[in-house]
């Protein structure tokens, strides 16, 4: 049974693949972030991959974190399970999901456990990226915060901001040298979008499961967590204006305020635009690292979906 470890990155299909395609191939045994009966050998694999992510080296049981993963595995294996799969998104970028954790200590400790492993990771363009952190984080939270601020803190705030996170290079790079490339498998959010028939026949192959299997899933009105609204992200800037820290369902009856809510997260989605200024940076920031990963997956799957990139003129305004 050969062992599978999806590590994110959020924001990139994620959870859609989570739901509407791993949980449904039978020759994949499954183990989700969340939902599993508590106690259950499922749900002490999923406390274990806590363990991994946010436990510091004197708190971390090695021992004890593989027996519960063995436990789990050789359930798996009894039900005839081809592969084993392990998603779990804050491996790749702890600080975007508001988790503690050390990228490299996580990526060794993950070796230490499945030294065989495949690696899926999936990536997206930066700046669709950070349209979609800040979308997502100030429509839903109770700390609504302006564009530039929130720009700033990304990038210029050691204490809070993650923008390092979507430096691919680095995080593929040493799992490369970990598992070995030909185990890291990188797929681009924008190719599910755009390209999702060659997306999943390419993700099925590295899996090792019927390519039949994800095209029989595979319909466009199966997307799971779509963007916040762009209701909600006015709502949340009213809120955090007016009344912060205030709680909906606590100032009107509970179906007032579901039929509030259904309104606010319906209509279009978010849209905000980044300052001339910020594109600029950003080009800048992540355009070197995007430079070193086309090296490992090839140039033009990042040039077609815009990802900044060296000698890129374009790179700046688009």
């Amino acid at each position: 049974m050969q062992t599978v470890i999806h590590i994110g990155f959020p924001k990139t299909a994620t959870s859609t693949l989570q739901e509407v395609f791993f949980p449904h191939v039978p020759e994949i045994g499954y183990l989700a972030d969340h939902g599993t009966a508590a106690g259950s050998l499922e749900d002490n694999a999923r406390i274990a991959g806590f363990d991994v992510l946010r436990k510091d080296g004197i708190d971390f049981d090695p021992s004890a974190v593989s027996a519960a993963y063995a436990a789990y595995l050789d359930k798996l294996a009894a039900a005839g399970k081809r592969v084993a799969l392990l998603s779990q998104e804050r491996f790749a970028a702890p600080g975007a999901v508001n988790w503690p954790g050390d990228r490299a200590v996580i990526a060794g400790r993950l070796h230490d456990l499945f030294p065989n492993a495949k690696i899926f990771i999936s990536i997206r363009n930066q700046r669709s990226m950070l349209h979609s952190q800040y979308v997502n984080r100030n429509a839903k939270g109770m700390m609504y915060r302006e564009l530039e601020d929130w720009l700033h803190s990304m990038f210029e705030d050691p204490q809070i901001g993650y923008a390092s996170e979507f430096r691919y290079d680095g995080l593929i790079a040493a799992y490369r040298a970990l598992f070995g490339a030909e185990n890291v498998h990188v797929a681009l959010f924008e190719e599910f979008v755009q390209e999702r028939s060659a997306y999943l026949d390419a993700l099925s192959r590295f899996l090792g499961i019927p390519e039949e299997r994800f095209r029989a899933l595979n319909t466009e009105n199966k997307d799971s967590n779509p963007s916040k609204s762009a209701r909600s992200l006015h709502y949340a800037k009213f809120r955090n204006r007016f009344f912060p820290a205030v709680a909906l369902s606590s100032v009107v009856p509970g179906p007032v305020a579901d039929a509030v809510r259904r309104f606010i997260q319906g209509g279009a989605r978010a849209k905000v635009e980044f300052p001339d200024v910020w594109q600029q940076k950003i080009a800048e920031y992540y355009a070197p690292g995007n430079t070193r990963l086309a090296s490992m997956i090839g140039e033009d799957r990042l040039r077609r979906y815009g990802y900044p990139m060296q000698n890129d003129g374009e790179a700046a305004v688009k």
